[in-house]
């Protein structure tokens, strides 16, 4: 599949020799799975289109996503700022890069903003369908410093990061996200 705009390609120049780093191997890796069902009467009060699941990031490493092939609603934003719908292939799954690949890469692998929507309104007569969806997201241990590898730096392209712990970035996107939230809920 070509090259996204918003994650170019290739990595570090040479395949994929920066996201083979020890960090991605057991033991010692951060994974979570969640398995995500919404059924019809979960957001009833929520036109279609109207915002899902807001704005944001991947924090950490790669995001594996199997999306819901029918109800669909996940877009990406571009870099001119437009949302774009991402069409659901079925049997396909959608791997995106996290903020920490971001830094290890040097940002020629980017973590593009994305959000999830409503589906539209089902025809007069017809139930809403369910939406399944399952995301594993994965990332380093804690305690793995990460700064641009050997490969994403040099002259002509410096540093865009200082090196962070996996754990003190993680708390710092969370600690924005929690802020933001409720933020969010005194405005309801």
């Amino acid at each position: 599949h070509p090259a996204h705009p918003a994650h170019p390609a290739p990595v570090c120049g040479s395949g994929l020799s920066c996201i083979t780093h020890p960090v991605f191997q057991p033991p010692g890796i951060a994974t979570s799975l969640i398995l995500s069902q919404l059924s019809a009467s979960d957001t009833p009060s929520r036109p279609a289109g109207a915002i899902r699941y807001g704005a944001h990031t991947d924090y950490t490493g790669f995001t594996i996503l199997y999306p819901d092939p029918v109800v669909g609603g996940l877009q990406v934003q571009q870099p001119s700022g437009e949302w774009e719908q991402v069409d659901a292939v079925p049997g396909a799954l959608f791997v995106n890069a996290g903020d920490l690949i971001s830094v290890w890469t040097n940002e020629r692998w980017r973590s593009p903003p994305h959000r999830v929507v409503n589906p539209p309104e089902p025809l007069p007569g017809e139930k809403a369908p369910a939406r399944l969806s399952m995301v594993f997201f994965t990332g380093p241990a804690d305690d793995t410093v990460v700064e641009a590898l050997p490969g994403c730096h040099g002259p002509g392209r410096p540093k865009r990061f200082s090196p962070i712990s996996a754990r003190e970035h993680l708390m710092a996107k969370l600690a924005v996200s929690c802020t933001f939230s409720r933020r969010t809920r005194a405005l309801d």
